[in-house]
């Protein structure tokens, strides 16, 4: 069967316009003077705090995109929005922008609950700030993309050799968590695990089709790896020279 080529970028879809808002307005805010000290004092993700007498940190948090200075914030907010133009859009338009907004919120909400529960029984995370700064939206998309698309080849705005929709979103995924464990940042790591997680199961059929299906694969795993530990041996009766063996034959 031939694989479905999907373009990538074909339009600003309403779920991505308003995710991108939120994102864009955090961005303001997080740099205006007046406003910039109680954002970042009170919004921004602390386990302790998250965790304690701030809560509504967990909603907050994911939601800011800060960065360390203005110039970089634009960097980070103009490359989340290509991402969410791009694949975005394709994830949106196939699930529908209700569900496309479900996913995203499910995964930041998850995703900041992880990180202050990792952070918080250590002394050395607990008063950390944890700056998810929109990765939490960026894994669940990617994670969301290889289990909708993952057999189809796509282009990024119809441009350049199409690739497989798992291996681009599995590079990606394995990159970011991969960078989190070297660099021992727990939280962040615990955040993108959860965040990938919401996001494996918005495969066909739900998180149930998804795990039935994971449960196959290791199935099948260690099926070809007992199959490793036998071998076919030729054997049978003796026939003299120049006849053809008998049907009784033995597997060793």
């Amino acid at each position: 069967m031939d694989r479905v080529l999907v373009r990538l970028g074909g339009r600003w879809t309403p779920g991505v316009r308003l995710v991108t808002g939120l994102f864009a307005v955090s961005l303001v805010l997080g740099h205006v003077p007046g406003l910039a000290g109680p954002v970042r004092a009170h919004l921004v993700l602390v386990p302790s705090q998250a965790l304690g007498p701030q809560p509504w940190q967990l909603l907050t948090g994911p939601l800011l995109l800060l960065g360390p200075s203005p110039l970089l914030g634009l960097l980070q907010l103009v490359f989340l929005g290509l991402l969410l133009h791009s694949i975005g859009s394709a994830l949106e338009q196939r699930l529908g922008t209700g569900r496309f907004l479900r996913l995203c919120g499910a995964a930041s909400l998850l995703a900041a609950v992880a990180a202050a529960a990792v952070g918080r029984p250590f002394a050395l995370l607990r008063d950390v700030p944890v700056h998810l700064d929109g990765e939490p939206v960026f894994l669940v998309l990617l994670a969301a993309f290889a289990q909708q698309m993952g057999h189809e080849r796509v282009s990024f705005w119809g441009m350049g050799q199409p690739v497989s929709a798992r291996a681009l979103s599995t590079f990606f995924l394995v990159l970011i968590l991969g960078m989190h464990f070297v660099q021992g940042r727990w939280p962040d790591l615990a955040a993108g695990v959860a965040a990938a997680a919401v996001g494996l199961s918005a495969g066909p059929g739900g998180p149930r089709a998804t795990l039935d299906a994971l449960r196959k694969r290791l199935q099948s795993w260690r099926l070809r790896r007992a199959r490793r530990r036998y071998k076919v041996l030729d054997g049978g009766l003796w026939v003299p020279p120049g006849r053809r063996p008998g049907q009784d034959r033995w597997v060793n």
